[in-house]
């Protein structure tokens, strides 16, 4: 004795109402799910990329406040010690400041640490007394599946 197989259409349409009504469901069921999880995935990633830019935006700009009396006394040295105070950031991949003709005074440059797809850059003027004096540009890795999975 054969047994005849049956495509899913034939066998969906020998399915009586009930059953046909409740797989029905479970497929609406299963897709809005899925597309629900995909939109919430996607907000995330970008809530996530803003969150870490403001805060690497605003980091920039504490270190652009506090090394303005080293920087308008051309003070390299003090300066560096300023940026190196970056290396405990793990998302912090180099950071550099200019004077006011744009000449580097001072480089950070974390070990180890690469840029990829997801890095920013970021720039925050250096001002003493509404002049502008230099320029802080600092790399992030913005690592925003890292950030999602914390």
């Amino acid at each position: 004795m054969t047994r005849k197989r049956l495509r899913f259409g034939e066998y969906f349409a020998n399915l009586p109402l009930a059953r046909k009504l409740a797989v029905m469901l479970l497929g609406t069921t299963a897709f809005a799910l899925t597309l629900a999880g995909i939109a919430f995935t996607a907000v995330e990633i970008y809530t996530s990329q803003q969150r870490m830019t403001t805060e690497f935006s605003t980091l920039a700009h504490v270190l652009a406040e506090t090394s303005t009396a080293a920087l308008s006394l051309e003070d390299g040295k003090a300066v560096e010690e300023i940026l190196n105070s970056l290396g405990p950031n793990p998302k912090i991949l180099s950071a550099r400041m200019l004077d006011r003709q744009g000449n580097l005074l001072a480089k950070y440059a974390a070990a180890n640490r690469r840029a990829n797809a997801e890095s920013i850059r970021i720039t925050a003027p250096v001002v003493l007394e509404g002049e502008p004096i230099g320029l802080l540009e600092m790399d992030a890795q913005l690592d925003t599946w890292s950030a999602l999975a914390a």
